[in-house]
């Protein structure tokens, strides 16, 4: 197992693993929601945001990943949620050609959600779309991929990393755990678990300093 920066030609990859992120454990990912059509044309929207000009959390440049007989087999992105809100996400989509009929659509579909989503907290360095390819999973690469983003963010200056996970991802939050993460937040709400099966989301965060 190798590690490294990830590539603008890792954006495929990327893109899928970014998906399977989302889903976790759940039978639905929120992205089967938010975005209309086939599996393959979202998938084509999330490649399609890897490689933007417009840098957003989806951005190849925010990622780590590990590679095993040089395939990808799992990637981490860690970055400054403060330098790549949502305003940036808008930019992105309109890069990539989407209308503001298509981004007013995504908005409402999003709405729902937005009851169930963690505070920021304190700035900090953010932990996303950590994932490993079902046939590379129970091999270490999450942990040692996670390892490594810590040890960037703590270098950048970072006083403290966070991340959320889905309530329930047991899994997940005993990787983080082990790595000194700590649950400091729930948020829970009724239409998200109606949609997605989930209670809500959780927060964990680490001391960097």
């Amino acid at each position: 197992m190798s590690i490294r920066p990830a590539r603008p030609t890792d954006s495929p990859e990327i893109a899928y693993l970014a998906y399977l992120a989302n889903r976790s454990h759940l039978a639905v990912a929120p992205y089967d929601l938010f975005f209309p059509g086939s599996f393959e044309q979202r998938l084509g929207v999330l490649e399609q945001l890897v490689r933007a000009r417009t840098v957003t959390w989806f951005h190849w440049s925010h990622f780590v990943v590990a590679e095993e007989q040089r395939r990808v087999a799992a990637v981490l992105a860690g970055y400054d949620s403060r330098a790549v809100g949502l305003h940036c996400l808008g930019e992105a989509l309109y890069e990539i050609g989407w209308g503001e009929r298509q981004i007013a659509e995504l908005n409402e579909r999003v709405e729902p959600f937005e009851g169930c989503t963690p505070s920021e907290g304190e700035h900090a360095w953010s932990i996303d779309h950590v994932a490993t390819l079902p046939a590379y999973r129970d091999r270490g690469l999450a942990s040692a991929l996670l390892i490594h983003m810590v040890e960037k963010g703590r270098g950048l200056g970072f006083s403290a990393a966070q991340l959320n996970l889905y309530i329930g991802n047991s899994a997940a939050q005993r990787i983080y755990e082990k790595a000194g993460f700590r649950l400091v937040e729930k948020c829970t709400d009724p239409g998200f678990e109606e949609a997605l099966g989930c209670p809500g989301i959780a927060r964990m965060v680490l001391a960097l300093t």
